[in-house]
C-alpha cells in the first residue's frame, strides 16, 4: 500500500510539472521534455553566459599569433600596476597590426575581463582583475573637454570633475573598413554609430592608459582634427600627456 501510495504521488508530480512546463513553454514542447532530453531543454532556456559571452570558455584550438598574445599581456601588466593608484598613466605599448586578433574587454560583476579572440572565436587566452572597471575618455564633448581642460597644462586643475565615462564593453580589433587605414579600431558595442564607432584608425594613443582613482581604468579613443569632440581627443595631445606614470 506504501509503495503505491508513492507511486501516487510521483504520478501527480509529473503531471503537474508537464502542465506547468505546458503553460511555459508551449504544448508542442512538452513531449520532447517530459522524454528526459536535457539537450532540448537547454535549447528552450537561453544560454545566458553566451549572449553576454564574458564568461564563455574559450577553445585552446583557437591559436593566436605569438605577437598578439604579447601584446595581450603586456595590457595585463599595464593594468596590474595601475590598481589603487590615483591620476596617472600606464603604458601597454599600444595595438597595431592585430590582422584577425581582437581583444575584448567587459566587465563582470565588480571585476574587468579581457580575452583574446581570433577570427571570430574566443580564445583561452584571458585575464580578470577584481575591484576594476573600464572605462574612456570619450562618449560626450563635456567629458572630452573636461579631460582637455584639466591635463592641457600643469598644474593640472583638481576641480574639474566629469572626465571619463564608465563603460560595460570595449572591443579592439584591425580596421577593415572600406576608406580606412587597416589601423587599429576601437569600438563601444552598444553606444550608437555616431560616437567613437565612426571613427577611423582611432587608437593612436601612444599606448597610454589612465586611471583617476586606481579603481576606474579608462582607453584614449583618438581623433584626428578636433582637441576634444564626443569620439575621444586629438592623437597629438594624448601622445603628449604630461600626467606622471603609474609606479
Amino acid at each position: 500500500m506504501v509503495a503505491l501510495n508513492k507511486i501516487g504521488v510521483y504520478a501527480i508530480a509529473l503531471i503537474a510539472g508537464a502542465i506547468i512546463l505546458g503553460i511555459i513553454f508551449g504544448p508542442s514542447q512538452i513531449f520532447s521534455i517530459v522524454k528526459g532530453s536535457s539537450s532540448n531543454l537547454s535549447q528552450l532556456v537561453p544560454n545566458v553566459s553566451a549572449m553576454v559571452g564574458i564568461d564563455e570558455q574559450g577553445s585552446s584550438d583557437v591559436i593566436v599569433p605569438e605577437a598578439n598574445i604579447q601584446k595581450f599581456k603586456n595590457l595585463n601588466n599595464a593594468i596590474e600596476t595601475m590598481k589603487g593608484k590615483k591620476q596617472c598613466v600606464s603604458n601597454y605599448g599600444g595595438f597595431t597590426n592585430l590582422g584577425g586578433t581582437s581583444i575584448e574587454i567587459g566587465l563582470s560583476e565588480k571585476s574587468l575581463v579581457a580575452w583574446l579572440m581570433q577570427d571570430g572565436r574566443k580564445s583561452n587566452h584571458s585575464f580578470k582583475i577584481e575591484d576594476l572597471k573600464p572605462c574612456v575618455i570619450a562618449g560626450s564633448e563635456e567629458i572630452t573637454e573636461n579631460f582637455y581642460e584639466k591635463y592641457e597644462n600643469k598644474p593640472f586643475k583638481n576641480d574639474i570633475k566629469g572626465y571619463f565615462a564608465s563603460v560595460d564593453r570595449i572591443k579592439i580589433k584591425e580596421d577593415d573598413r572600406t576608406g580606412c587605414l587597416a589601423d587599429t579600431r576601437f569600438m563601444l558595442p552598444g553606444y550608437s554609430d555616431d560616437i567613437v564607432n565612426d571613427e577611423c584608425d582611432n587608437l593612436e594613443d601612444g599606448g597610454k592608459l589612465f586611471t583617476p582613482d586606481g579603481k576606474y581604468i579608462c582607453f584614449f579613443p583618438t581623433n584626428f582634427e578636433t582637441d576634444a569632440d564626443e569620439d575621444g581627443l586629438e592623437n597629438s595631445f594624448v601622445q603628449g600627456l604630461q600626467i606622471d606614470e603609474c609606479t
